[in-house]
């Protein structure tokens, strides 16, 4: 990419079968809609300090990515969905908010690293994350959104902070056996 590139624009990479690997440089603020949607062999996902937001379906089905570390301010829905591989996820304390579905069916997330900075748990955000075990809702959270958690089979532990004042009827799919802990 430019090294000052700001925006990668809509369908940039789309289908780009072969991108294992992308520098972005520090300029980056903006990812446009399905810039890299079908990125198959796309590895990971590191953006830099300053950056703002990615937009719908941004990496949809890259379905080799095994990592992201994200920074800015939001992502919108289904910015990552689909990304069958991708195992953990660490958000910047700037990330303030995220689509609806945004991570949903990445069968392989295992860890995961909310922000700080999140105020709301959008629908089917988490859904079908089957090896998530181990939740922590940040603080600031206010509300975690219809089946939010739909499908996460193997969720045991779940930490929630009593500032969240709205957690929808279905949620969560409860397994056998769940731990929920109200923190202050």
């Amino acid at each position: 990419l430019p090294k000052y590139a700001v925006r990668i624009p809509g369908v940039a990479f789309k289908g780009c079968a072969s991108l294992r690997a992308i520098d972005f440089p520090e300029s980056l603020r903006y990812i446009n809609a399905n810039a890299f949607e079908g990125c198959v062999k796309l590895e990971g996902v590191a953006l830099p300090e300053g950056f703002i937001g990615i937009e719908e379906e941004a990496f949809l089905g890259c379905k080799r990515l095994a990592s992201a570390d994200l920074k800015g301010e939001y992502m919108e829905a289904r910015a990552f969905a689909d990304c069958m591989e991708l195992s953990e996820v660490k958000m910047a304390d700037t990330v303030y908010g995220i689509g609806k579905a945004a991570f949903s069916n990445c069968s392989s997330l295992e860890t995961l690293h909310l922000s700080t900075g999140l105020k709301r748990i959008a629908d089917n955000t988490f859904e079908n994350c089957t090896f998530l075990d181990n939740l922590v809702i940040p603080y600031g959270v206010a509300d975690i959104g219809n089946e939010a958690f739909k499908n996460c089979t193997k969720l045991r532990t779940i930490f929630i902070p009593e500032q969240v004042s709205l957690i929808a009827e279905n949620a969560f799919s409860y397994p056998e056996e769940m731990t929920v802990y109200g923190v202050k």
